[in-house]
């Protein structure tokens, strides 16, 4: 017996949706995906046009630059260029990795002299934080930030006023408004560092730059009662310690690749 053909072959119709004459899950409102952008927990970049993001961040932003420092939190708030970006210093955590072309981080070296004589790879320096981040509306917002490359300089110059700030003696006697701020408990509510940014082309490549430098301020009253009243809020101190969260795990995955 001669085989029936696929042309000759009965097809049973598709059930349909009642009363809207497309198929059942075709009348759209599926699509469930987060966007790239978003992270556990708001992060601060400085962003690349080069980058995945950028994208996505020039459609939400209006004049976006290459290297603008960008505050992205949820999906519900839109991300946040910060000009200038002004922080507290929490936390920082060095460390000089080898990367591929995504950023992503192949291994790493603790130990600069390693990264310094190693002329077979390009190992490049990245300082992990967690920062206070000052909003335009007086708020703060915890979060994680890497600074890398051209850009460590201006969390080198923050590391280096906190540890002033440690010394109340040495601090306060740098100004009247330093000793001022000896008023606040901890050393790094003692100032703020505030983001420059410097744009120009290397000399040696022709390639184009951003260099990163910041300038410190001593916090003065409006600075105390700011960061006084936002943790006696109990929804900023989970967030807090869920960036803080983050970051240690930040830290525990590069701490795996190192050599």
């Amino acid at each position: 017996m001669a085989k029936k053909s696929l042309a000759s072959m009965e097809v049973a119709p598709v059930e349909s949706n009642p009363g809207t004459g497309l198929p059942v899950g075709f009348q759209g409102g599926a699509i469930q995906v987060a966007s790239p952008i978003y992270q556990r927990t708001p992060y601060v970049l400085f962003v690349s046009t080069k980058g995945q993001t950028y994208g996505q961040l020039a459609q939400r932003i209006r004049d976006l630059q290459d290297g603008d420092p960008v505050l992205v939190r949820d999906e519900n708030v839109p991300p946040l260029k910060m000009n200038p970006l002004r922080f507290h210093l929490i936390a920082a955590f060095q460390h000089f990795s080898v990367v591929d072309s995504m950023g992503a981080i192949v291994k790493t070296t603790f130990d600069v002299e390693t990264a310094r004589e190693d002329k077979t790879q390009k190992w490049l320096e990245h300082v992990e934080t967690v920062i206070l981040v000052c909003l335009g509306d007086g708020g703060l917002c915890p979060a994680r930030m890497t600074f890398k490359t051209t850009k460590t300089n201006a969390i080198h110059t923050a590391i280096a006023a906190l540890k002033d700030a440690e010394d109340a003696e040495k601090w306060g006697s740098y100004s009247a408004e330093h000793k001022a701020s000896l008023v606040a408990p901890t050393p790094y509510a003692r100032f703020t560092a505030t983001v420059t940014l410097k744009r120009g082309t290397a000399k040696s490549t022709g390639f184009n730059f951003v260099a990163a430098n910041s300038f410190i301020t001593p916090t003065g009253l409006a600075d105390w009662q700011t960061i006084g009243a936002a943790f006696k809020d109990e929804t900023f101190c989970k967030l807090c310690e869920a960036v803080y969260r983050r970051h240690k795990d930040r830290v525990g995955e590069i701490t795996s690749r190192s050599v």
